[in-house]
């Protein structure tokens, strides 16, 4: 009966060890014609601030977010550079983007001031990979009850192309829009 009972419990740990790794990788990007294809608004933007928000799109510091580590909310203020689709969309020079953030490695601190740092070389790492570069975001948006609708990405956080890709984008975009100008 121990036997078992140690068997049993190995397999569960080995089990959970295995669905742990995977939950805690990001899955890899859908082809670029299909998020393009599931996408709301796509557009050349240029980052020009991130922040850390709440549920309803307030600014937070690292100290307010902490209690939501390791899962966060990520606010990026985008300068409309070019409207690639919608076309009638009127963008009005800036607009939101929260990316829902999940650190994919369970992080354990000592104190809550060692979390509230690590919560600040995130918000810095991600203002530093952003700059004042252009890209191509590929977003829908999300109108919630009672709030103000904001972009979001179609998947995860594969919602920036290089600009270099905007070539191709453009060309999904010109092809889907064909089809359902044929379509009965």
């Amino acid at each position: 009966m121990r036997r078992i009972l140690v068997f049993g419990l190995f397999l569960a740990m080995l089990v959970s060890e295995t669905l742990d790794c995977q939950a805690n990788s990001p899955l890899p990007p859908l082809p670029l014609s299909k998020r393009v294809g599931m996408s709301t608004h796509v557009f050349v933007g240029t980052v020009k601030q991130i922040d850390y928000v709440d549920k309803d799109g307030q600014v937070i510091t690292p100290e307010q977010a902490y209690p939501t580590f390791p899962n966060l909310t990520l606010r990026l203020n985008l300068q409309v550079d070019e409207i690639l689709f919608p076309a009638k969309w009127k963008a009005g020079g800036t607009v939101q983007l929260r990316d829902f953030i999940s650190l994919w490695r369970p992080y354990e601190h000592t104190s809550k001031q060692e979390g509230v740092k690590d919560l600040e070389n995130v918000l810095a790492a991600w203002r530093k990979s952003y700059g004042e570069k252009k890209y191509v975001f590929v977003t829908r948006v999300v109108a919630p009850k009672r709030r103000s609708p904001y972009l979001v990405s179609v998947q995860g956080p594969y919602y920036r192309e290089d600009l270099e890709k905007k070539s191709s984008i453009k060309a999904i975009i010109r092809k889907a829009v064909g089809q359902k100008r044929k379509r009965p």
